[in-house]
């Protein structure tokens, strides 16, 4: 899977998030991460309003486009520990030593100075939005996702449009309980992933479900942005459920095709399958 050149951040329109006032700004870094701006849509007295950046890897780029918006850093979010999501937390420690860096409490994250859990709420952009934090342990066993009420959910590596990932310290059993966690959230809430896995992701879809009429639909969208460099992100819960396989495996169509209605069973074989696709 050949990504393209992932370059166009400046020209990258925000994502609202009207309820919030909040708009985010994707940042597109190292070959197909991104990284996220969240800052107020309605412009504070203050002369720089804050910026909460989530996953910030590549300061540089990202750091860039703070600038060219104007923004002040007020706070960096971290999914999870490995490098592409954390590796930017010491080079934003020591540019900016007042600001809290936040991650999981349940592993060691690279530069964290305020660690979190599920359950915990986290004031950023000066208390302009509260943001939950949802532990999904399995791609690493400390994975967050931060959660803002019934508009968007940044969910690192744990789900991506149209898949999820890798269990690398986890169980199946895991992966599906944090599925059930995205059922207890409202349909419409945008989901920002942590890489621009769409298109692989939907092939692989359309190996299990090769009916699915409202996946056969949005890969052929998703292949439109990708040729125009755009990106495919974000999607909303109520997508990820009608298309996502991951998402699916309590579905009689899943359950049939790997001939096991334990939803467990579904996700651990789906996985493998995805492995060697």
């Amino acid at each position: 899977f050949t990504t393209l050149t992932h370059s166009l951040t400046h020209m990258l329109k925000p994502i609202l998030l009207p309820k919030s006032n909040l708009s985010v700004y994707l940042v597109p870094i190292f070959q197909d991460n991104y990284s996220y701006i969240i800052t107020p849509t309605t412009k504070q007295k203050s002369p720089r309003p804050p910026a909460a950046l989530v996953d910030c890897a590549e300061p540089k780029k990202v750091l860039e486009k703070v600038k060219e918006l104007g923004l002040e850093v007020s706070e960096v979010l971290t999914t999870h520990k490995h490098w592409d999501h954390a590796g930017g937390n010491k080079h934003m420690a020591q540019a900016y030593p007042k600001i809290p860096i936040i991650g999981s409490a349940s592993e060691q994250v690279e530069g964290v100075t305020h660690k979190v859990s599920s359950g915990d709420t986290v004031s950023v952009c000066n208390g302009a939005v509260h943001v939950q934090v949802l532990e999904s342990p399995c791609h690493t066993k400390g994975h967050v996702m931060y959660y803002i009420e019934n508009e968007a959910i940044f969910s690192g590596d744990t789900f991506f449009v149209g898949g999820c990932g890798r269990f690398f310290e986890g169980s199946a059993q895991e992966m599906w309980n944090n599925v059930q966690q995205m059922k207890n959230i409202p349909g419409n809430v945008k989901m920002f992933c942590g890489h621009e896995y769409t298109i692989q992701n939907f092939k692989f879809a359309q190996t299990v479900e090769p009916n699915n009429e409202v996946l056969s639909r949005k890969r052929q969208w998703a292949e439109e942005q990708r040729s125009k460099d755009l990106p495919t992100v974000p999607s909303t819960l109520q997508e990820e459920f009608s298309y996502n396989p991951f998402f699916r495996c309590d579905q009689k169509e899943l359950q049939d095709k790997f001939e096991t209605d334990d939803p467990v069973q579904v996700m651990k074989l789906l996985r493998q399958k995805k492995d060697n696709f």
